[in-house]
């Protein structure tokens, strides 16, 4: 399968591979950012700070 994506003859039968490249980086990055649209997690310096504040600093006290 690799290889003929590397031929350039898997999408459509096009025979230009950096077309073929091009269009599965835009599917790639246009995955990711759709990814980034959806995840409405809390940020990691957010998950830090709540962390911290679950623990109630024990680790911190000596």
């Amino acid at each position: 399968m690799a290889q003929v994506i590397v031929n350039g003859n898997s999408i459509g039968g096009a025979g230009n591979p950096s077309k073929v490249w091009w269009w599965l980086s835009a599917i790639c990055f246009a995955v990711f950012f759709l990814m980034l649209a959806i995840d409405d997690s809390p940020s990691a310096m957010e998950q830090y700070n709540e962390c911290i504040e679950n623990a109630d600093g024990d680790w911190f006290e000596e």
